[in-house]
């Protein structure tokens, strides 16, 4: 094959793998996205060529990391088991920026550089090494653009639904509920800056293999021009260890609780929720609101709602002691790329009321481990609640088959589905020993 002027194009991909036929993989994403558990599945299968992220600091292998970590707990989350220091690269640029965001200097404008710097090692050392390049949404930008030095293997995990169907849904949201509207300013399809929403929605069509976390996920993908068949659906997993079963019932004498879990934004259905239980009678009825982001009160009570409480920031194990004594979870979402809190909410023996604009398709079914409502819909909503308080000893049992539900989707199914998931892409592209086929865009000699 021949060579162009500043770059050397491999004859195929190197496997690296003895006796097989799958290449590695440079991996990259910033923060500790899912747990590493993308990561980690590829190093468990022998793929791994090596993350490329903007913090990794493996505390139980360092000196006094053990001491440290008991100090700051949070930074136990910046490792994973199985994957040592030496399979991670951290660009300078992008823990320089981190490190500025952590310390208050937090702008939307560092947090596209910080992306940024991240897609763009990892590009050059998957082109260096001859591997794939496997980048979570917001990096993929900068690692799959054509021209120099693209590597041929280009595979998007889609953390959310395309940028642009989100769009859409929100800033019909706007007009409808304008009195929400401000908290979907927040939102990156909303506020983002053009040029970077614009290399958002590009990402998808630069890759040419893609894994989402929903069906939901996928047919957004699916309605911007990514073929269907070629986009894996992989549910995440729960740790069920963190979220435990409830080993009871809710006392009939206590109120029935409604508890809502997560950004206490409009994106997540909050004036549908707010609407539903304030239509309903008030009497032995406690409404829970947990998450982040402040919401007036003076809004709530607008809802007439008359025993609401919200918490902020809760620690991991409170805010699932809170759950478990609760009667139903509720989560209305517009768009979510899965809605972890629903899986979650599961294990812990919760029944969930949600929308298939969620995860809800691929991991419950309606009626039996909870409730799928339309989007947009408050008298749905209500009618749900209302039959799980005309029915509280039913609701429980739809709670417990959840959990037994929830079960069944482990980190390390996950895994193998990352696995399996990989494996079918490469050999999309890449049968009979041949490379992929030439790239239009690309320097000569630098194949797709």
């Amino acid at each position: 094959m021949p060579t162009s002027t500043s770059d050397s194009s491999p004859e195929r991909l190197s496997t690296n793998v003895p006796g097989s036929p799958l290449p590695k993989t440079v991996v990259c994403f910033s923060g500790s996205r899912d747990y590493y558990q993308l990561a980690r599945a590829l190093q468990e299968a022998g793929l791994l060529e090596k993350l490329v992220t903007d913090l990794y600091l493996d505390l139980p292998n360092l000196p006094m990391g053990n001491a440290i970590g008991r100090r700051y707990p949070k930074l136990l989350a910046r490792s994973c088991p199985g994957i040592s220091r030496d399979q991670v690269v951290t660009p300078m640029r992008a823990t320089l920026q981190t490190i500025l965001m952590k310390k208050g200097f937090a702008s939307n404008e560092r947090q596209t550089r910080l992306d940024q710097s991240i897609g763009r090692c990892a590009r050059k050392l998957a082109w260096q090494t001859q591997t794939a390049l496997f980048s979570y949404s917001y990096y993929a930008g900068s690692a799959f653009l054509p021209g120099r030095q693209r590597p041929p293997l280009r595979f998007l995990f889609q953390l959310h639904p395309h940028p642009a169907v989100v769009r859409e849904l929100l800033q019909e949201e706007m007009r409808r509920a304008p009195r929400f509207a401000a908290s979907l300013k927040w939102e990156h399809e909303i506020g983002s800056p053009e040029k970077h929403f614009q290399s958002l929605c590009a990402e998808p069509q630069l890759a040419n293999g893609w894994v989402v976390a929903s069906s939901f996920t996928a047919r957004t993908l699916a309605d911007r021009g990514i073929p269907r068949d070629q986009i894996h659906v992989v549910p995440y997993g729960v740790d069920t260890r963190d979220f435990p079963c409830r080993d009871s019932a809710p006392r009939e004498e206590e109120p029935f609780r409604v508890i809502w879990i997560g950004s206490m934004t409009q994106r997540k259905g909050l004036s549908y929720f707010l609407e539903a239980v304030g239509s309903l009678p008030q009497e032995n009825l406690e409404v829970l609101i947990c998450g982040y982001h402040a919401v007036d009160r003076a809004v709530i009570e607008n809802y007439g709602i008359r025993s609401v409480r919200v918490f902020r920031a809760l620690p991991t194990a409170e805010l699932t002691k809170i759950l478990r004594s609760c009667d139903l979870f509720v989560l209305p979402s517009l768009a979510e790329g899965f809605g972890h809190v629903i899986l979650e909410s599961m294990s812990s023996g919760v029944p969930v009321l949600t929308t298939a604009s969620t995860c809800a398709a691929d991991i419950m079914e309606d009626r039996v481990h909870g409730f799928i409502a339309p989007i947009r819909d408050a008298s749905a909503i209500a009618g749900r609640i209302t039959w799980g308080r005309e029915h509280r000893s039913e609701l429980h049992r739809m709670g417990l088959a959840a959990a037994a539900q929830a079960r069944n989707f482990t980190w390390e199914r996950f895994r193998k589905g990352i696995v399996t998931a990989y494996e079918r892409m490469v050999q999309s592209h890449v049968s009979d020993g041949k490379p992929p086929a030439e790239d239009p865009q690309a320097p000569k000699g630098v194949v797709q």
